[in-house]
Formats: C-alpha cells, structure tokens, sequence
C-alpha cells in the first residue's frame, strides 16, 4: 500500500496527521493529568491521618518522587491489603490502560511511515514506542478515546468510593478539606 501518495499529498497528509497528533495527545494528557495528585493524595490520606505528616509524605514521597505508574501499583497493594472489594474488579486494568496511553501520547513518537500517511482512516492516529529493544506501537482512534472516557469515568467513581472508605475507617471527618472529588472526563476537551 505504499507509495500511492504524491510528493505534494505526502506533505499534505503529514502536516494533517501531525496536526491530528497534536490534539489527541493534548486530549489524553489534559484529561489524565489530574489523576496522579489525586493518587498521591489518596495515599497520603491512607497512611497518614494526621494533617502534618500527611502533607509531608504527599509533598516529599507523593507528589513528585514517585511516577504515576509507582503509585498506581502501591494503590493496588493497599487495595488487595485493607480495602479489598471497595473498587470494581477491573479498577486496576483500567488504571494501568489509562497509564499506557497517557505514557505513549507523552514519549512516543508519531508513526509518519507510508503505511501510516495512506492509512484508510484519516482521524487515525499510530504512536511509536521502544521497549526491551523491539517497536511498540499504540493505535488511536475515536473508540480508543471513548474507551478513555469510559474508564476514567469508572476510576473517578471508584476513587470516590475509596475516598470515601480511607475516610470513614482513619475516624476522618467527610467534611475535611480535600481536593475530591475528580472532575468526571464526560465530554472528553478536545482544544
């Protein structure tokens, strides 16, 4: 299939497939973005109820230390530990697929192959990563963003729930300033 595109509809396509690259990536990132602090701050809240020390441990450890992926997996550790059944059976997939694309919109580089420029969607988007020495490709469509939107959604409401649960079991008052609940990404921004 390559080779069918003129040097001018080459460039063409590019230029469009760079500006579609763009804004997806803009899309995942803004509407991840605030998933990483609001984990910091669930963690920070579980281990440590008083105010001081748990701004110390969100500051120092939470906040910037550990990557978004670390938290996620010592979210799911004090899940299986203290609060197993609060969360959905799937939570910890869909924080692990939603931190797979939030990583490939971030470091991977755009597909911008002949294959990719002749692909037969126009509103599709193919992201190249490397891992362990072999190409990792990611593929992004509108279904692979409705896909986003579902499960953030899904995390948000069982985030809540834990929320709600670390709360409730550290004898803390609902009515204690939090920076919950999570905006639900209904109506992905697409800017």
């Amino acid at each position: 299939m390559t080779g069918l595109l003129t040097p001018q509809q080459r460039t063409e396509r590019l230029l469009q497939l760079i500006g579609l690259a763009t804004s997806v990536r803009g899309v995942v990132l803004s509407n991840t973005v605030e998933l990483e602090p609001k984990i910091g701050e669930l963690l920070a809240l579980a281990f440590c109820p008083e105010p001081e020390p748990r701004r110390l441990l969100h500051t120092l450890m939470l906040g910037s230390w550990l990557g978004f992926e670390r938290k996620v997996e010592l979210l799911g550790a004090l899940l299986d530990v203290e609060y197993p059944g609060v969360v959905s059976p799937d939570f910890k997939a869909r924080l692990k697929s939603i931190n797979r694309l939030r990583n490939a919109a971030a470091h991977y580089e755009v597909d911008a192959s002949d294959d990719a420029l002749e692909h037969h969607n126009p509103l599709r988007i193919q992201l190249l990563g490397y891992s362990n020495g072999k190409i990792r490709p990611v593929e992004i469509t509108d279904s692979v963003l409705a896909a986003l939107q579902r499960d953030m959604d899904l995390v948000i409401d069982d985030l809540e729930k834990l929320v709600t649960q670390v709360r409730a079991r550290r004898c803390l008052p609902p009515s204690e300033p939090s920076r919950f609940p999570l905006p639900h990404s209904r109506g992905l921004r697409r800017d």
